[in-house]
């Protein structure tokens, strides 16, 4: 079995910033913001989880009576006006989603503004939104979770999950099967939204990416506590890299980070900007 926590301590690499900061003992985290995991899925599409030893008629009951945050907020509508004013990704600045017996949101009674809420979409809820088509979508979907089993020696079936049924090599989506044009204009609408301090970070890298001779580096270090902007600095950046034609490999240590960079795979938080093609 594949044991993510062992695997980051058998690869774990502590650089000379960090060494240096654990050897002056300062803090190595600090608490800001809280993140608020929203689900999207589709109808009686959402996650389950259940005991192995329980029987599919109470598994079924239990997923018919829990909510999840975004069918409890279709609830919240319905007997709470003052909630229908709210979006989606604004409710959990005004509602605590309490893990109940049937798991609802319950007004906040203290309001404050650090809150980041999340959002979290299945791999075929992704597909069907680009894809348009609910069967190559659910193909997609297997063949891309496939994939990434087989890197660990394993595959759909010894999770109990069909394999594709087209080869899969003609259901993975070229890596980078992107509208330039498109990235080129995401990029110019946030760059200029880019704080002082980001844009000197993100104007250092391009500097290095682009070779140029007054940077004597090509290895950054970015350090910022939750909520600091990092995310939207390092996608803004590699936005910028695909409307001007450049590739990257942008690789994470875990799954969260590699679902919240553009593109991004796991392993290690480390860009790779030396592939101009």
């Amino acid at each position: 079995m594949y044991n993510e926590i062992q695997m980051f301590l058998d690869v774990r690499y502590v650089s000379a910033p960090e060494a240096m900061w654990r050897i002056y003992t300062f803090e190595m985290h600090d608490m800001s913001h809280a993140i608020i995991k929203l689900f999207v899925h589709l109808p009686n599409m959402q996650q389950v989880y259940f005991n192995t030893n329980s029987t599919i008629p109470d598994v079924v009951e239990r997923a018919a009576t829990q909510h999840t945050t975004l069918t409890g907020w279709f609830a919240l509508n319905t007997q709470d006006e003052e909630a229908r004013q709210y979006t989606y990704v604004q409710i959990p600045y005004n509602y605590v989603w309490k893990i109940t017996q049937t798991r609802i949101w319950v007004e906040r009674q203290r309001h404050f503004n650090r809150i980041i809420p999340r959002y979290f979409v299945h791999p075929r809820e992704d597909y069907i939104r680009r894809l348009n088509d609910n069967d190559l979508a659910y193909n997609y979907a297997l063949a891309y979770i496939n994939r990434y089993l087989a890197l660990q020696g394993k595959s759909n079936r010894d999770f109990q999950l069909l394999l594709p049924t087209e080869p899969v090599e003609h259901l993975i989506e070229d890596e980078y099967d992107y509208d330039q044009s498109e990235e080129q204009e995401i990029a110019n609408r946030n760059i200029p939204l880019l704080n002082q301090e980001q844009r000197r970070i993100f104007t250092d890298i391009l500097l290095a990416v682009n070779e140029n001779e007054r940077v004597s580096h090509r290895l950054f270090f970015i350090k910022g506590i939750g909520g600091a902007g990092k995310t939207f600095l390092l996608n803004t950046l590699l936005t910028y890299l695909l409307g001007n034609n450049h590739r990257y490999i942008a690789i994470c240590y875990t799954g969260i980070p590699a679902s919240l960079l553009k593109m991004a795979k796991r392993f290690i938080l480390l860009l790779c900007y030396r592939f101009h093609f």
